[in-house]
């Protein structure tokens, strides 16, 4: 599986950013997740979540960005046109 990615040149160096895929919060990934049957196994400063086969590692922080949040749901087994349905 493979995101576009685009590349800017800012003051502070190099910004990566995901078009396929939208950033988004650490409650919206978790109630994503939940509607494919995840649940929460452990909270520390990030979510460990498990639907008994897979297990997800989800930041806590917000917003989440849209390349770690295109990584997580390549480990749920989805597409970003799937995840984007989810949202």
């Amino acid at each position: 599986m493979s995101y576009r990615i685009r590349l800017l040149e800012t003051d502070e160096g190099w910004s990566v950013s995901c078009l396929d895929l939208p950033g988004g919060s650490q409650k919206e990934a978790v109630r994503v997740f939940q509607k494919l049957g995840y649940h929460v196994v452990r909270e520390s400063g990030h979510l460990i979540m498990s639907n008994g086969e897979r297990r997800l590692v989800i930041p806590r922080h917000d917003p989440i960005h849209a390349i770690t949040m295109g990584a997580i749901a390549r480990d749920a087994g989805l597409t970003p046109q799937q995840f984007r349905e989810l949202l």
